[in-house]
């Protein structure tokens, strides 16, 4: 039986696992309207070429692609710098946009679905004074583990606004244990990010080769990310060096866009594989699928993950995952017959677990067959169940 009841979801994009949540569940409800936080200085990127605003465009984060009839998506233009002060400020921007756009289209709403503590979530708890509608809170990353940890002000701000909500999602251990530290008396439940079974399943690797023109007499490692020096790209190459030396048929792909792309083709260039490594930029997500059933593993040498939504893709996929103890990584990667975690965040050590990957034979399906649970259709039920709970 269809819900009677709409649920307003605040974000910073539709695209890729925010997207896919939001549709996995929205046939649960008679209208779903998603506000997506945008700032128009990202578009200037389109006309010079600055990788750092990259990921911020409109195009990279909205994605309106096969869309259900009962979602609208409305964008909400803010204009902030990228400073710490103008960053702060974000929090009553990002409420007073929401507000001006709820009166301006009539938003009705049972339900406030927040995507992120800052500014979202704090947008969404200001609504939630306003209107006195139950909001869920979900923390992903950064809100989780570093915001609340800059400074006394930041720390209040995330707890303030987590115990506003009525119940606060996570996607994974590591985080819940660290919003545990801090005061915050609202229920906590952890529900990983999902993957969408018909985007992401096994396919033939050397038809998918063939599409994207990649070699098929060489081993082919994958990285999907954000350039930023968080996703540890710079250890990669490094690690990547030392595979080249033992294992000439090699080649990396890393697929991406962010600040320190000139940094790693210079990095690449000085140690001479420039030749071996490929910068394909940003690839759209309903794409990626080809690009990971071309590869032989996925590699994910992150600093710091909260969960690291690519690696169950890749996992749907059949490929096998190589991947730093990184915080999100250790809750996914559990079984030697998927993947491998490193032990130590050194290139010596990523590619030593690199070689052992390429070495391997591996069954796709079995890797394919792990990744069920993380299917949308299975995580929409847990996240229904919560909010059932609360209208």
């Amino acid at each position: 039986m269809e819900r009677k009841k709409s649920v307003l979801v605040l974000a910073h994009s539709y695209a890729s696992f925010v997207k896919d949540q939001v549709e996995s569940f929205s046939h649960h409800f008679s209208q779903v309207t998603v506000l997506v936080r945008l700032n128009p200085l990202a578009e200037i990127a389109s006309f010079i070429p600055i990788e750092k605003a990259k990921p911020f465009q409109r195009k990279e984060k909205i994605d309106l692609s096969s869309i259900p009839e009962n979602i609208k998506v409305i964008p909400l233009p803010i204009f902030y710098l990228p400073f710490a002060k103008s960053y702060l400020k974000l929090g009553e921007q990002h409420f007073k946009k929401a507000l001006r756009a709820i009166e301006r289209h009539q938003i009705q709403f049972d339900l406030i679905y927040c995507h992120f503590v800052w500014s979202a979530g704090y947008a969404g708890a200001r609504l939630k004074e306003t209107f006195h509608k139950p909001l869920v809170v979900t923390g992903h990353g950064y809100d989780v583990y570093s915001l609340p940890f800059k400074n006394e002000h930041w720390r209040y701000q995330i707890t303030w606004t987590l115990n506003q909500a009525d119940q606060v999602i996570t996607v994974s251990q590591s985080n819940r244990n660290i919003l545990r530290s801090l005061d915050i008396s609202c229920p906590i439940e952890v529900i990983p990010n999902g993957v969408s079974k018909s985007l992401f399943e096994v396919q033939d690797q050397a038809a998918c080769r063939r599409e994207l023109a990649m070699p098929q007499d060489q081993k082919i490692i994958l990285a999907i990310g954000n350039l930023l020096p968080i996703k540890g790209h710079e250890l990669l190459i490094s690690a990547f060096d030392l595979v080249d030396q033992e294992q000439r048929s090699c080649h990396l792909v890393i697929i991406g866009s962010g600040e320190c792309l000139p940094l790693l083709k210079k990095q690449a260039s000085q140690l001479g594989l420039a030749d071996k490594i490929t910068f394909t930029g940003a690839i759209a997500h309903d794409q990626l699928q080809t690009w990971i059933n071309g590869a032989d593993l996925l590699a994910m040498p992150s600093k710091k993950e909260s969960f690291g939504v690519v690696q169950i893709e890749a996992l749907a996929c059949g490929v096998p995952v190589v991947a730093t103890k990184n915080g999100g990584s250790e809750e996914i990667i559990t079984s030697d017959t998927v993947g491998y975690l490193c032990e130590e965040h050194t290139a010596t050590s990523f590619s030593k677990s690199l070689l052992k990957a390429l070495n391997k034979s591996w069954d796709s399906q079995k890797i394919s067959t792990f990744a069920e649970p993380f299917h949308w259709e299975n995580i929409s039920v847990k996240i229904m169940t919560k909010i059932d709970a609360l209208c």
